[in-house]
């Protein structure tokens, strides 16, 4: 980018239909002189076509979900963009790196079995897309989650920002109360931007399990799935021995 450019470049946003759609002035600056559209016309433009994409999101999610085992207990990846949750993903599911992941659209689920007790546990991991553009959709995967797993990067201070704001969408628009994780990704990376000590008072505080995991060496991933089906796994005898106690209490006749 020139410097001239530089001087106008600044990010703006517009709300339509209770989304926020972001875009760079100059971006769009050079789109006006390719098409020759007035400011409304483009605006209006760039509103369609981001509507009709939304609604496929949406319709695609259906679909998916039409066609998913709803029986197997889901786990939900959040987290910005970059972060790696792909990547612990395509690592915990097949055993290896995958560097240069494609990036998410929407959302892409895995399934994955782990042992607990000598019982096997399946789970259906949904990867979503951090992008900004995709922040409106995210909640479509939170229905029937039994926990999420909010991921940042230590290469990223502003990702470990934005975790309260995952658990506030989640918090604000799961239809149930859904389990927190916080995981901290590339920890292998020797310089970090994020302060470990820090990640730890947050979590400590708020009373949520975290893990420090590395995609590229395994670090701590399959502790991670462990926890998060030894959890499931004891919340749902818990339910169940509470049912049973509650249904052998005798009753009043009279």
């Amino acid at each position: 980018m020139k410097k001239h450019e530089r001087l106008f470049s600044y990010n703006l946003s517009i709300s339509f239909d209770n989304r926020k759609i972001k875009f760079n002035s100059l971006q769009f600056f050079h789109l006006f002189q390719i098409f020759n559209y007035s400011f409304i016309q483009f605006i209006q433009c760039y509103i369609f076509h981001y509507s009709i994409f939304i609604w496929f999101l949406e319709k695609k999610e259906k679909m998916q979900s039409r066609l998913i085992d709803k029986s197997i207990p889901r786990v939900i990846f959040i987290g910005d963009s970059g972060v790696g949750k792909t990547s612990i993903i395509v690592r915990v599911t097949t055993g290896v790196f995958d560097a240069s992941p494609a990036p998410t659209i929407g959302a892409g689920v895995r399934p994955i079995s782990i042992n607990v007790n000598e019982t096997q546990v399946k789970f259906h991991i949904w990867d979503t897309a951090g992008q900004e553009i995709y922040r409106s959709i995210v909640p479509l995967y939170f229905k029937q989650a039994i926990c999420a797993i909010v991921v940042f990067s230590f290469s990223d201070q502003r990702s470990f920002d934005s975790v309260p704001e995952w658990i506030d969408l989640l918090k604000s628009q799961a239809d149930h109360p859904v389990p927190v994780v916080i995981v901290g990704n590339k920890f292998d990376i020797p310089e970090r931007a994020v302060e470990v000590n820090v990640v730890k008072k947050f979590c400590t505080d708020n009373k949520y399990p975290f893990f420090f995991t590395s995609a590229v060496t395994g670090e701590q991933i399959q502790q991670l799935f462990e926890y998060v089906a030894e959890n499931y796994v004891a919340h749902a005898q818990a339910l169940e021995e509470a049912k049973l106690a509650s249904s052998e209490e005798p009753k009043n006749c009279c």
